[in-house]
């Protein structure tokens, strides 16, 4: 591409129902990690699970930090919408029908892009 706008004007042709799906592992491992830890961390500590002495370190740790973390937590959510719209855009961009379409900015919203 010579340009910018050379850039941003290139369309590929792409399937209507492309769609490729995460690990499952990487997905268990965001979920769990950003979006029932995290939240859980921040604004309702009673549905951590009592595990012994990690849970009392991982709970000092997140009293210790709490600001930086609701601040963390804050703002990858933020990011996650803004990514979901720029997917958004791209899925109808490409003429992706509307199944796919939700699949894609499901996936971006949970996996960030």
């Amino acid at each position: 591409f010579t340009s910018l706008r050379d850039f941003v004007s290139y369309t590929m042709t792409v399937s209507p129902t492309y769609f490729k799906l995460p690990s499952i592992l990487a997905s268990g491992f965001v979920i769990f990690g950003m979006w029932y830890l995290l939240p859980a961390s921040v604004y309702a500590q009673h549905l951590i699970p009592n595990i012994g002495q990690f849970s009392d370190l991982y709970m000092k740790f997140v009293s210790d930090n709490f600001g930086l973390l609701k601040t963390i937590f804050t703002w990858a959510v933020i990011v996650h919408a803004g990514e979901t719209l720029v997917a958004l855009l791209l899925c109808i961009k490409h003429k992706l029908n509307l199944t796919t379409t939700l699949l894609w900015i499901l996936n971006v919203f949970v996996h960030g892009g």
